[in-house]
């Protein structure tokens, strides 16, 4: 009775210990911190890119672009057509290039604060310390130093009558503003 006991509850542990490391290990996949999207790190390579999203389609839009500052996104979706990403390397055309910063498309990736895409200024306000609040021409950018990002709120609505450069404080936002893109820098 003893052994059998023993096998059961070893098998068990197995059964349960290798499902909560699985469940774990796609957590960090979708989670954003000071460092890293994900499996995408602060001295992540663009050649790096094609075994972290083995699993997903990479799109890199190339074109002549000698006017536009070198500036070209290398797009990520999942195998079912959703956008998730838009990453921007440093040197476009340098496969060893680190990132430099990447634009959050989907509400999959998330802060451990559970802040995503889809959240709201005073979530951000209640979660994080605001570093600097920029008034731009179409958008109020937020930044939070502690993740090394930037939530940009559209000028729409109770925000469309703050003229382009003045100064605003994050009293001024009203709480029910949803964020219209989010960046994530290196």
């Amino acid at each position: 009775m003893a052994k059998r006991f023993a096998f059961h509850f070893i098998l068990f542990v197995i059964i349960f210990g290798c499902n909560g490391n699985a469940e774990k290990e796609d957590t960090r996949q979708f989670l954003i911190g000071k460092n890293f999207v994900g499996y995408v790190t602060d001295s992540t390579q663009v050649k790096d890119l094609k075994l972290i999203f083995k699993n997903d389609s990479i799109f890199n839009y190339e074109e002549d672009d000698s006017f536009i500052g070198g500036i070209n996104p290398i797009g990520i979706y999942s195998k079912s057509g959703a956008l998730l990403l838009h990453i921007f390397p440093n040197d476009a055309h340098d496969s060893t290039s680190t990132i430099n910063y990447i634009h959050i498309k989907n509400s999959i990736y998330k802060t451990a604060m559970n802040i995503s895409v889809n959240s709201y200024f005073k979530d951000i306000k209640s979660t994080y310390t605001i570093s600097e609040i920029k008034n731009e021409m179409n958008y109020i950018e937020v930044y939070v130093d502690s993740l090394k990002s930037i939530f940009a709120f559209r000028k729409l609505g109770s925000l469309k009558d703050f003229d382009f450069g003045t100064e605003i404080n994050q009293n001024q936002i009203p709480d029910s503003t949803s964020i219209d893109y989010y960046i994530k820098y290196f």
